[in-house]
């Protein structure tokens, strides 16, 4: 009776304890096995999803990692697939512009020999007409998931390499000379006067620093002292 279940019945079956722990943690464990199976269902057969789901019960102790492997593990095989299927229509590709360039050949051959005027035509292969990775629904998901992939593992094993001190000390000064070069602003007599009766009004409460009124008021501490200098 077992060989009538489908390959995800017993497949759920035999992990059942391990199953019965996620769902404990995540009610929606199984839903969410179910929904990954709808969303590849075009790439991988049950049978192959199946086998990909053993390899990822074995290989976790958590729904979270669970998860985790299942979609790695999806990415990567799904990438590898779409670029064995680029592969074999390029192939196929070829074979047809053999089996058309033959044609033509013996085409010409026999017109030569009849004395007719043969058509000028190019004996070179037509041009490729394979469906661009881009336009396959399936493909430029997956060699982006990729590449994501590979870089989020790349990151993790790569340790964060310090600057050298000659390099931080010339950062250092370059940045300190942008900052001698920068302007000190400008400002127009509205604005000016407004500025000035902020700085005073904060000065006659004799509770803030010179530092401090600068800061509060947007303005340098020189045009501070200058205002109050007036």
């Amino acid at each position: 009776m077992n060989q009538d279940k489908s390959y995800l019945e017993r497949a759920i079956e035999y992990h059942a304890e391990k199953i019965k722990l996620y769902e404990s943690v995540n009610s929606n464990f199984l839903y969410g096995i179910l929904q990954y199976q709808e969303l590849y269902k075009d790439l991988f057969t049950e049978k192959e999803y199946v086998t990909i789901l053993h390899f990822c019960f074995n290989q976790t102790s958590s729904v979270k990692s669970f998860f985790s492997l299942l979609e790695e593990q999806l990415i990567e095989h799904g990438a590898i697939r779409m670029r064995r299927k680029q592969e074999e229509k390029v192939k196929q590709q070829e074979e047809k512009d053999k089996v058309m360039a033959l044609k033509f050949r013996e085409l010409e051959a026999a017109k030569k020999k009849e004395g007719a005027v043969v058509p000028t035509q190019s004996t070179q292969p037509a041009p490729k007409q394979v469906e661009e990775v881009t336009e396959n629904k399936w493909a430029k998901r997956f060699l982006d998931l990729e590449s994501k992939l590979k870089e989020q593992k790349a990151a993790k094993s790569t340790v964060t390499e310090q600057k050298p001190n000659n390099v931080v000390r010339k950062e250092y000064k370059e940045k300190k000379a942008e900052q001698i070069v920068v302007q000190k602003p400008k400002y127009d007599e509205k604005k000016m006067q407004y500025v000035e009766a902020v700085v005073k009004s904060l000065y006659n409460k004799g509770t803030y620093s010179l530092p401090k009124i600068a800061k509060m008021s947007g303005v340098e501490i020189e045009t501070v002292k200058r205002i109050l200098n007036k």
